[in-house]
């Protein structure tokens, strides 16, 4: 059985430009309510990597290690994705997309194309 997650977009402020994420219904920087998803994909920086070797999730477990990136966006926000291509290195540039995996669909960053 597969848990389907659901994708949170960072949101972008029709007013100041702002993005907040995770989406919170109004800008973190103005309060304004006119906030809408962003469009993927996104590109980013890769600043953080970590793995996940245990999960206490029974579906995932089989899966086990998953690789996660942490991408800094344009607008300051930051995106906890899954690593869709091998060799992602620390500093390299990403796209961020939405990719169907064993456990659902998820954020994804994944190698720029050239």
């Amino acid at each position: 059985m597969h848990k389907n997650f659901s994708l949170h977009l960072p949101q972008v402020c029709a007013d100041c430009a702002g993005v907040t994420y995770p989406p919170q219904g109004f800008c973190h920087k103005c309060l304004s309510e006119g906030c809408t998803p962003m469009a993927l994909p996104m590109e980013g920086v890769i600043f953080a990597k970590s793995v996940l070797h245990y999960s206490l999730e029974e579906q995932i477990k089989p899966y086990l290690p998953v690789k996660f990136a942490s991408v800094k966006i344009e607008g300051g926000a930051v995106i906890f994705a899954i690593e869709g291509d091998d060799g992602l290195e620390l500093g390299q540039i990403v796209l961020i997309t939405e990719q169907d995996h064993e456990f659902g669909t998820l954020l994804t960053a994944v190698k720029e194309k050239i």
